[in-house]
């Protein structure tokens, strides 16, 4: 192994144990997940515009769901993302 190489496996290594993980972008990282954070939770779990216009089109008969999506869903729901117990 070059000396280089080594230099800069043991530069990563105090970086690591230093708490610093990838240098000074690891500082700014909690800067974007309280961003994200934020807006996160200003968007609403439920998107009014959205229900509405499918409850119009439910009301009106013209809403035809394909079985094999409405299959695939329940399916990927009860297999990828279980109820908390």
């Amino acid at each position: 192994m070059s000396s280089t190489v080594r230099s800069f496996d043991k530069k990563k290594q105090r970086r690591f144990e230093n708490g610093c993980g990838e240098g000074p972008k690891a500082k700014t990282r909690p800067v974007y997940l309280s961003r994200a954070l934020e807006y996160v939770s200003s968007v609403p779990d439920i998107r009014r515009d959205k229900v509405t216009a499918l409850r119009r089109r439910m009301a009106s008969g013209s809403w035809n769901p394909r079985s094999t999506r409405v299959a695939e869903k329940i399916l990927y729901e009860h297999l990828f993302d279980p109820a908390p117990s």
